[in-house]
């Protein structure tokens, strides 16, 4: 697994330092971006708040976190992440990692948009888990659609073997500065078929993304997202469960050297 992700890696970063230099958007919350202005650094302050834990897309409780990135070619970057989840029901719990982005095909050239990135985590579960995202994308003029996925392979702590999450994103430019938009996602989905699901069944996240930039290098993003989670096909007829639950997420960035 690890001289995959070490392959991977090395494919994005040839295939970033041959592309041209030009500054891009990151208009989502949940898909990953491989293309920003070459030679920059973003500084983004993250805060989540969620009713219901959703281990992809956010934990129940507040989370509050920085994330660096790097971008030395237009085609790759390089992000570090560091959080806290605070929750009334225990200790505040610490959370880290670090991937390496890059994109591998290029709407200009093969008509879409191919984004990889491959890292590390110590997630809120305290859990280490080796990380692989896809993200499959187009722009139509003013409309931009993104379909992505998210692989975690825990290498400690209890879980399953693999988990899989698939996104899917929709943003229309309204003014030069605001996209407003809609994201879609899903994690552990084979709690629909599968009673020995070991993450507590399928989540389903349905809600509005809104991105800014607001000029001098600073963007804003927030999203709000309505979470149902039916219960696992090994639930007893009538069993009490917790349905639905809503997360919200708001992330404020700052990018240096553009």
């Amino acid at each position: 697994m690890r001289a995959v992700f070490s392959g991977v890696l090395a494919v994005l970063v040839a295939l970033g330092a041959s592309a041209s230099a030009a500054p891009t958007e990151r208009p989502y919350t949940w898909q990953s971006y491989g293309v920003g202005a070459p030679r920059t650094a973003r500084v983004a302050y993250e805060l989540g708040v969620g009713t219901r834990d959703s281990r992809f897309f956010g934990a129940d409780g507040v989370e509050q976190g920085v994330r660096l990135r790097y971008q030395p070619w237009r085609g790759v970057g390089v992000e570090a992440f560091g959080g806290l989840l605070l929750h009334s029901d225990h200790a505040a719990r610490p959370a880290a990692g670090a991937e390496v982005v890059g994109r591998a095909l290029w709407q200009e050239d093969a008509g879409v948009d191919l984004d990889l990135a491959g890292g590390y985590g110590f997630d809120y579960r305290e859990r280490q888990v080796l990380r692989a995202r896809a993200a499959l994308g187009r722009t139509f003029g003013r409309l931009d659609l993104r379909l992505g996925s998210a692989v975690e392979v825990p290498v400690s702590g209890e879980g399953d073997a693999a988990d899989l999450s698939l996104t899917f994103g929709a943003s229309y430019r309204v003014t030069p500065w605001w996209r407003q938009g809609i994201e879609v996602g899903g994690e552990d989905l084979e709690g629909f078929w599968e009673e020995e699901e070991a993450e507590g069944g399928a989540k389903l996240l349905l809600g509005p993304t809104a991105y800014f930039t607001l000029g001098g290098g600073v963007e804003l993003r927030m999203n709000v997202a309505a979470v149902y989670a039916p219960p696992t096909a090994g639930a007893p007829a009538g069993a009490a469960t917790e349905t639905w639950g809503l997360l919200g997420r708001a992330s404020l960035a700052y990018t240096f050297g553009e």
